[in-house]
């Protein structure tokens, strides 16, 4: 059972907005380090005051949580933070415990493309390469991938429509072949997240840049390894530095039982 409470406004004085500027340090108008610690310090006053009364209202909800499923006799699963795509969920057990997830606001069903390309005389994996700032502030490899319907317009969109229209956001490629060969869960079993692993072949390139915003500035960068020497390629990616995503050696695993 899941409880979303009715939403709660809350008075609490916060620091006074930072007026935005433009810093012209060449004519030494602008002390740039004062700047820049005056923005850290009021992002720590913000974040400080936040956190007390989100506390303090988590706490009564966990304990009402608590006390209806004891009532009830089942879990209770109770909304503590909202953003802007993801929201953290709980839900209590026991006296004291407390199980903290996830879960998206964009949709409970989400695609992971394995893509192959024909080139040079070989099938080649693409890979995406993220910028560092996209997971634990590390460089990770990873298959492309996305939620189903993240847009007001795709709500309805099948499987093989959301695995095609990722692939040509985050690689620069069209599939002429899409075949979803497994559906697994991932997160924790409280986790309402599905994955459906989708195989594509028949690579062409798109004309445009059809990545969005996040994903440009991300940096997605798209790249192909030739399939018998993946598994190297993607050791010589971890001595690099790079963080590989679970989904990578999922992926694989689809691949080669459907090949």
């Amino acid at each position: 059972m899941t409880v979303m409470p009715p939403s709660t406004t809350v008075s609490t004085p916060l620091p006074a907005p930072l007026t935005p500027i433009r810093p012209q340090v060449s004519q030494g108008l602008i002390p740039l380090q004062q700047r820049q610690q005056a923005l850290k310090q009021h992002i720590w006053q913000l974040s400080q005051q936040r956190d007390v009364v989100v506390r303090q209202q988590n706490a009564q909800i966990l304990a009402a949580a608590r006390e209806l499923g004891a009532l009830e006799g089942r879990p209770v699963h109770v909304p503590l933070g909202d953003f802007q795509f993801r929201r953290l969920m709980a839900m209590p057990f026991g006296p004291t415990g407390v199980w903290e997830y996830m879960e998206s606001k964009l949709g409970s069903q989400g695609v992971v493309i394995v893509p192959v390309v024909y080139q040079n005389g070989r099938d080649h994996f693409v890979f995406i390469l993220n910028h560092p700032a996209s997971l634990n502030g590390q460089p990770c490899v990873s298959f492309p991938a996305g939620y189903m319907g993240d847009h007001a317009s795709q709500e309805t969109e099948s499987v093989v429509q959301a695995a095609q229209r990722e692939l040509m956001e985050e690689t620069g490629f069209q599939a002429q072949y899409l075949k979803p060969v497994d559906s697994v869960t991932y997160g924790s079993s409280n986790e309402r997240n599905l994955a459906h692993f989708v195989l594509a072949k028949g690579l062409r390139p798109v004309q445009q840049d059809l990545r969005d915003e996040a994903e440009k500035f991300a940096g997605l960068k798209a790249v192909t390894v030739p399939v018998d020497e993946v598994y190297a390629w993607l050791n010589a990616q971890k001595q690099a530095g790079y963080q590989v995503e679970v989904a990578v050696p999922a992926g694989l695993h689809a691949y080669f039982l459907n090949n």
